[in-house]
């Protein structure tokens, strides 16, 4: 079996408002004046999703290549710093070889749970298939379901 280096990916996000608008543009005032009347902006879905997202992360990974060759297998420690529980943990990884070259991208879902708070070690995850030549790979946690 081949062994590699872990690189640990984290994902941050990054959510606010920027007005554009010249000085004295009427859409612009009209704009701030509607703002004042229904207070500040509610966050979307989406942006609720990227943030619970990026306090989901792995906090160690050792990996190795098995099957025959050709599948990632990985120990992942994920931990999950919402004040919800989490499940079906979505890991996305990106190997590459000795001279930096981007291979492959094996991903998997982890079909399990992390509570609030708390961190969890997942042992011989099958990530999928990887190139022989992998040495580097770096993984991050893509989505997952509350």
């Amino acid at each position: 079996m081949t062994r590699g280096k872990a690189i640990i990916v984290g994902l941050f996000a990054v959510s606010g408002i920027a007005a554009i608008g010249a000085k004295g543009d009427k859409t612009s005032a009209s704009n701030s004046k509607q703002r004042e009347i229904l207070g500040p902006r509610q966050p979307s879905a989406r942006e609720l999703k990227q943030a619970a997202l990026a306090k989901i992360t792995i906090l160690s990974m050792d990996w190795e290549i098995g099957g025959f060759g050709t599948m990632m297998l990985a120990d992942l420690r994920v931990k999950n710093d919402n004040e919800f529980g989490v499940k079906d943990i979505r890991v996305e990884c990106t190997t590459a070889g000795a001279s930096g070259t981007a291979l492959s991208s094996p991903s998997t879902v982890v079909y399990d749970t992390v509570p609030a708070g708390k961190a969890k070690l997942f042992r011989r995850v099958h990530l999928g298939s990887v190139n022989r030549q992998s040495k580097t790979a770096g993984c991050a946690i893509a989505d997952f379901k509350q």
